[in-house]
């Protein structure tokens, strides 16, 4: 509703003359000459944010007046969204902060209402209760941030955040997060571990937290999540795996695999921001997939380890 007091020190308002419009569009009117009160009533719901008013009035005797003014409408609740870590994407280190983005389409937020929970755990409002730790609330951007002195675990978290608009309307949202600070290692499965795979073809163990991560490769494959097991398929004889994967954190690591020999070269590149940025070069010989890489050179016959007769 929108609503007006008209008067006129002459012979008033003519109910006939008077136009109003919002946002351009035109409302009818219900105008009571006793009282001076004018009425409208918009046919749909106005959406939030701020709006326009026109209204044009003729007196009995022609004389007009116009009027114009904006007033702010509210008609949602607050928005809450998990901005950091991205959807799909994990926390590449124990100390990284946790990102809220607050927007209200109506007069906004009201800061004082905002209240965080990791894990069951109150973060805020430190003006209202007696917590350890707090988050900061930028009233401009929207952004909440939290940032765990002590890092947050490895693994999977849950976020509750509430706010309230400066009307009270509110919102509660739950959010789920995870912490994956360590970068994939991959290791190479052996034929006996697989005896009815076709020729060609490799299997190769991941492991990490990303249910699905992102691989690049020149040979065709699948991916098992359930069991993290990753199928190469028609690789020709003796040709070195090369292999690269990125988890949901952007820790990737690119794996160079013999499995002639069984040795695996692995370099390991930490996401930007990580508890360790540094690169390293790993040489590791796993002793499965030694003794796999010689079944694959010599046949089924009985191979013998290194140092051993």
């Amino acid at each position: 509703m929108i609503s007006a007091l008209l008067e006129d020190e002459g012979g008033g308002v003519d109910p006939e003359k008077i136009a109003l419009a919002i946002d351009g569009a035109s409302v009818s009117t219900s105008f009571d000459s006793v009282t001076g009160r004018l009425v409208a009533y918009p046919e749909h719901h106005l959406s939030s944010g701020k709006h326009q008013v026109s209204l044009l009035i003729e007196d009995r005797g022609g004389k007009r007046a116009a009027l114009n003014w904006t007033f702010s409408s509210d008609a949602e609740p607050p928005r809450v969204e998990l901005s950091e870590p991205a959807s799909g994407c994990a926390l590449s280190a124990k100390g990284s902060a946790v990102v809220f983005h607050l927007t209200d389409q109506g007069i906004g937020v009201k800061p004082s209402s905002i209240l965080l929970d990791i894990d069951g755990r109150l973060i805020g409002p430190s003006d209202v209760f007696d917590v350890s730790e707090t988050f900061d609330f930028d009233s401009v951007t929207g952004r909440l941030t939290f940032t765990s002195r002590g890092g947050l675990t490895e693994g999977s978290h849950h976020a509750l955040v509430a706010v309230a608009d400066k009307f009270g309307r509110t919102t509660v949202q739950h959010l789920g997060f995870s912490v994956d600070s360590t970068p994939p290692a991959l290791s190479y499965l052996a034929q006996e571990s697989a005896p009815f795979r076709a020729e060609g073809s490799h299997l190769i163990r991941i492991r990490d937290k990303t249910t699905n991560p992102v691989m690049k490769m020149t040979y065709e494959h699948l991916y098992d999540p359930l069991s993290r097991s990753l199928l190469v398929k028609n690789v020709p004889t003796g040709e070195a795996l090369s292999i690269v994967v990125t988890d949901s954190a952007s820790h990737t690591t690119t794996t160079r695999l013999d499995p002639n020999t069984g040795k695996s070269e692995e370099t390991v590149q930490r996401a930007a921001g990580s508890d360790s940025s540094d690169s390293r070069l790993l040489i590791i010989l796993i002793l499965i997939g030694l003794a796999g890489g010689l079944y694959y050179r010599f046949g089924k016959t009985k191979a013998s380890l290194p140092g051993k007769e």
